[in-house]
């Protein structure tokens, strides 16, 4: 089903590395038709008028570290469950994302990965796009499993997660490690000329064992910081290597819970906006029944953080004011980074002619007015009347 013909008029676009004041933007057949100062009309268009109004056009973000929202949970292996992360996901910023599985069973995570597959394959599945799969585990440590299931964390073991890459219909895109394990090193070596991106995560590696994994091909980190050795003048840990390679982009979540603020200013002092993602490793809990649990983590009887109940777009406001930066850095780490991680930057992370019309309307207090996802309104902008002219 094509989306309508719309045209956001005299509106700011903000890209990663530039602005356009005064635009106006043509959506049509779920594209960016046409971007310019001065677009015609026709009869069928619906068009949103923004002349002096203080709102912002930016790329829609894209999540790859997503478990659920709304109740649901991707490894609740139903189409149902999928069409509701998804939904929320859109509503609050997040137009693309990648389904992230949990270590449990192998049976478990075959029955989630082809639920996956399938859905991607529907044309029922509107909402935030699934670009893939984030298979979290089972290959990690099991004394940093965190809420992972450490009863179900197993050795790294190629032959099974090529198994599980065709049960998803090659749709595993990253693979979270813990890179000291015994079979890492092959698992690593048959990955290296695949499009799968090899993540250190749950991890007790040294700092020279981590830098040895990437080395070896490991360029992305889970989470940083969180279930993994840390920071020690002596005894130092995995997130020394991690912060300091260049070859790694690296996780951040921003909710008040995971990180204090002295770690996110550090985390963008060395790596830097080209290096950094903001993800919520959000879970069933976030929304639940429709209302949002803000700036909140779920946690476990024992103190253990079990992923977070905050979306994409609220870390990304905590990460502005935490660390100054500026709404374009913010569409760096929250969309063109990880468009450029998955390879589909020609399509997705900028607000260019031809690109899918993913995409967030904000206004300068960094509130979501109407996000799209390949132009379908997932709100109700007509209801801000003080908006629409």
């Amino acid at each position: 089903m094509l989306s309508e013909k719309i045209l956001l008029k005299d509106i700011c676009i903000i890209n990663s590395d530039k602005r356009f004041q005064h635009h106006s933007v043509l959506i049509e057949n779920g594209k960016f038709q046409n971007i310019s100062t001065e677009i015609s009309t026709s009869e069928d268009i619906s068009i949103y008028n923004f002349k002096n109004k203080n709102v912002f056009l930016l790329p829609g973000f894209i999540d790859l570290h997503v478990h659920g929202a709304g109740g649901a949970d991707v490894m609740d292996s139903t189409p149902s469950a999928l069409s509701t992360i998804s939904k929320i996901l859109a509503q609050q910023g997040s137009t693309s994302w990648l389904a992230t599985t949990m270590t449990e069973s192998k049976k478990n995570i075959d029955l989630a990965l082809n639920n996956i597959a399938s859905y991607c394959k529907s044309l029922d599945n509107t909402g935030a796009e699934i670009l893939g799969v984030h298979l979290e585990g089972p290959f990690i440590s099991k004394e940093m499993a965190g809420a992972q299931s450490s009863e179900s964390t197993i050795l790294p073991d190629y032959n099974l997660f090529k198994r599980w890459q065709e049960i998803s219909n090659n749709n595993i895109r990253i693979l979270t490690i813990a890179p000291e394990l015994n079979g890492f090193q092959d698992m690593a070596q048959k990955l290296r000329s695949s499009k799968v991106i090899i993540s250190a995560g749950h991890t007790k590696a040294s700092a020279k064992q981590m830098e040895e994994a990437i080395s070896q091909g490991v360029s992305h980190a889970t989470h940083l910081f969180n279930a993994m050795t840390g920071l020690h003048h002596r005894n130092s840990g995995a997130v020394y290597p991690l912060l300091l390679s260049s070859k790694v982009m690296a996780e951040l979540i921003v909710d008040e819970h995971h990180l204090s603020e002295w770690a996110i200013n550090l985390a963008w002092k060395i790596k830097g906006k080209q290096k950094l993602l903001l993800i919520s490793d959000s879970i069933r809990e976030r929304c639940n029944g429709g209302t949002s649990n803000l700036a909140k983590a779920h946690l476990l009887p024992n103190g253990v953080i079990a992923g977070s109940i905050s979306s994409q777009f609220d870390d990304a406001k905590r990460f502005k004011h935490i660390s100054q930066c500026s709404i374009e850095d913010i569409v760096q780490v929250c969309s063109l980074n990880p468009a450029i991680e998955l390879n589909v930057d020609k399509r997705k992370g900028k607000i260019e002619p031809l690109y899918d019309a993913d995409c967030i309307i904000i206004d300068d207090n960094l509130n979501i007015l109407e996000s799209f996802c390949k132009g379908h309104p997932m709100l109700n902008l007509r209801k801000f009347n003080n908006i629409i002219l």
